[in-house]
């Protein structure tokens, strides 16, 4: 997945996060990563998740990605 991606410090956009782990993997390898999930109780352990593994370029956001706003903020999407 990494190959696919632009290098770091790149914008990505981690949709579906869940637990948040792909978030942080992606901000620990230096990317500005923003993850979205659509249930805030996943969103609530994604963020302890990022406190937990020291991914300080990680956010998240709570909203259904199909209303989704964004247009040009990101480098890439990632949907694990």
């Amino acid at each position: 997945v990494l190959r696919l991606l632009p290098a770091p410090p790149a914008r990505v956009l981690d949709l579906g996060v869940g637990s948040g782990w792909t978030t942080a993997f992606l901000a620990r390898r230096g990317y500005e990563v923003v993850g979205q999930d659509i249930c805030a109780d996943m969103i609530e352990l994604a963020e302890q998740n990022r406190q937990f593994y020291a991914a300080d370029s990680a956010s998240f956001i709570v909203q259904d990605y199909e209303a989704m706003t964004f247009r040009e903020e990101f480098d890439a999407a990632f949907f694990y």
